[in-house]
């Protein structure tokens, strides 16, 4: 059963996507149609979930499950990734790489690979205290309030401080 974001407790599972580039505003509305219609059918064993789903900052997808209501197995989430496959085909737009990291530079969410962060952070463009997107959040608490972190915290950043040190 399909219930709004906002109204989701902190302890709610979520599962986030990136696009590789800001989604249209005709992707956009696509991937909320299915989404709205997935979240409010979503079950899990049989069981309705309590779900919901967000596009934020118009490239991020984001799932979101309250658990307590009833958990999600494997099946469950299956699903969703199911239903994010079938939006890069249908779309042909990239939602799956989780390779690809997204800052802020300049007021702007700028999409890039670990090498072309860690020429960015050498030649000084970017830095510690730069705005990073954690897409590892497990629940909405983190989500609100651990999405956007320094680049320090971001699991890459003490790899690449490692491999120039």
């Amino acid at each position: 059963m399909k219930v709004e974001f906002s109204q989701l407790p902190d302890h709610a599972r979520v599962w986030v996507y990136a696009a590789t580039n800001p989604l249209s505003p005709n992707e956009k509305s696509v991937i909320q149609v299915d989404a709205d219609k997935f979240t409010d059918q979503w079950t899990a064993h049989q069981m309705p979930l309590k779900a919901s789903f967000s596009i934020l900052s118009d490239l991020f997808l984001v799932f979101a499950v309250d658990v307590a209501h009833h958990d999600i197995s494997g099946c469950g989430i299956d699903k969703s990734v199911h239903l994010v496959q079938k939006w890069e085909q249908q779309l042909n737009i990239s939602l799956l790489n989780r390779l690809q990291l997204e800052f802020e530079l300049n007021s702007k969410i700028e999409i890039a690979t670990k090498a072309r962060v860690a020429e960015l952070l050498s030649n000084g463009t970017i830095s510690a205290q730069t705005v990073f997107y954690n897409k590892a959040v497990i629940n909405v608490g983190e989500l609100r309030a651990n999405f956007r972190i320094p680049f320090k915290d971001n699991w890459i950043y003490k790899q690449l401080t490692e491999q120039t040190a």
